[in-house]
């Protein structure tokens, strides 16, 4: 599998602006990224960022145009839909809101070809404010499976996931640092997505990731090291895997 220092390049990019500050965190939303220089393999990869007046994050394209990510609002400023192409597939993510603006549900349709070949809905539970819990049930033309991800916390940073589903039990874990993530200018508010709160919840930078696939699997775990500017953002990180990957170390160089 593909792996590049950043997940939101190599999952799914969907980010809602402006998070709640619960911990003593510095102020992180007044600094944007606009573009990410990905090494991989001795491949550069270029990702280029864009920003409405309320600093939403409006687009993440590749800049040879592989790869495409448009962001869509509600009327009251929440994320409403996010569309990712990339060649002839696309993915699209919709989610609504209750009148307190909290998520209620959400869907993810995945095209091959341009045809529909699956689709995701998600459940959110709710607690102090944070997702604790998402039901994803998967349809295909095959039928239906049922994922439970279950979601924990310490203090602003998401630290744990616990994957059960068809495929098995797999549990996530990752820690953190006590400086600014890249991705601090547009954190998402909630865990909508279990993939992207990996990286794109916690106002901290993530040091490691540890996949423990219960009862046997390809386990995974990376390390990441940061150089920051006089300012406390990261300006370039390089992350280090554990199973032998035979494109090596991934470095990403950061411009705000």
């Amino acid at each position: 599998m593909k792996k590049l220092a950043f997940l939101f390049v190599t999952l799914m990019t969907v980010v809602t602006a402006c998070k709640d500050k619960d911990n003593t965190t510095p102020d992180n939303s007044k600094k944007y990224l606009k573009k990410v220089i990905s090494v991989e393999a001795g491949v550069t990869t270029i990702y280029n960022l864009t920003y409405d007046a309320q600093h939403r994050i409006l687009t993440s394209d590749r800049e040879d145009g592989v790869e495409t990510r448009h962001f869509a609002y509600n009327d009251k400023g929440l994320l409403s839909t996010v569309t990712l192409k990339q060649d002839k597939d696309h993915d699209i993510y919709a989610f609504t809101y209750n009148a307190a603006g909290e998520p209620q549900t959400g869907s993810h349709e995945i095209y091959m070809e341009g045809a529909l070949a699956a689709t995701e809905n998600y459940q959110y539970t709710l607690a102090n404010g944070k997702v604790t819990q998402i039901r994803s049930v998967t349809v295909t033309p095959e039928g239906e499976d049922v994922t439970i991800y279950k979601l924990s916390y310490t203090g602003a940073n998401f630290t744990k996931m616990i994957s059960e589903g068809a495929a098995g039990e797999v549990i996530v874990t990752l820690t953190y640092g006590n400086k600014k993530s890249p991705y601090a200018g547009f954190l998402m508010k909630y865990a909508l997505v279990p993939s992207l709160a990996f990286e794109l919840y916690s106002p901290n930078e993530m040091l490691t990731m540890n996949f423990d696939y219960v009862g046997g699997g390809p386990n995974f775990a990376s390390t990441v090291t940061y150089t920051y500017g006089a300012d406390g953002f990261p300006t370039k990180s390089i992350t280090k895997f554990d199973d032998n990957t035979p494109d090596g170390d991934v470095t990403a160089t950061f411009e705000y």
